[in-house]
């Protein structure tokens, strides 16, 4: 699936949807283990290591769950019982530099993205709900880019689409900042 999604662009030339449906998740499952109940009465631990050590760990092992699937990709054909597990999708997964490569990486990024998601507890509340909405925003605003084309079109409001978008799609570098 995100073979489909890349040619939908979100942030051109940084991100596109395939990749944002590959690296929201370790940000979210670091977020997830690392989120602490407090029962009334008990102490609350002092947030710090622990939580990027979490977030590390479940990146990583995430990482290795893709690093996996390229890896079956190369050697098997899973595309008989699982029609989008193609060569397509390996191309994407991999950057097409190789198995390797593909594999190093994604542990290492999705280890380092769920450090990210891991160490969102170490800020502050305020921070926190900042970065969800600056990044709800950005991802809502370039999945809309054509309803908010026609929209600018009606109250005559071209100019400011054409400064947030690309001409080719999604929104620019630029347009993401202003945003």
């Amino acid at each position: 699936m995100p073979d489909k999604l890349d040619k939908r662009v979100i942030v051109e030339p940084l991100l596109s949807m395939g990749y944002l449906s590959l690296i929201w998740i370790p940000v979210a499952l670091g977020n997830f283990v690392t989120r602490e109940v407090v029962l009334e009465g008990m102490i609350q631990h002092k947030k710090g290591l622990r939580e990027l050590v979490a977030g590390v760990s479940v990146g990583a092992i995430g990482g290795a769950g893709l690093a996996l699937l390229i890896w079956l990709l190369d050697t098997r054909d899973l595309s008989d019982p699982l029609v989008n597990w193609n060569d397509a999708l390996l191309e994407v997964l991999s950057f097409g530099e190789g198995v390797g490569y593909g594999a190093i990486f994604w542990i290492l990024a999705s280890a380092g993205l769920g450090l990210a998601g891991g160490a969102l507890h170490l800020l502050p509340a305020i921070a926190n709900r900042l970065l969800l909405a600056i990044s709800l925003t950005i991802v809502l605003t370039a999945s809309l880019e054509s309803a908010l084309d026609d929209i600018s079109e009606g109250f005559r409001l071209e100019w400011l689409f054409e400064a947030l978008f690309e001409k080719k799609g999604g929104l620019s570098v630029q347009g993401a900042i202003i945003l």
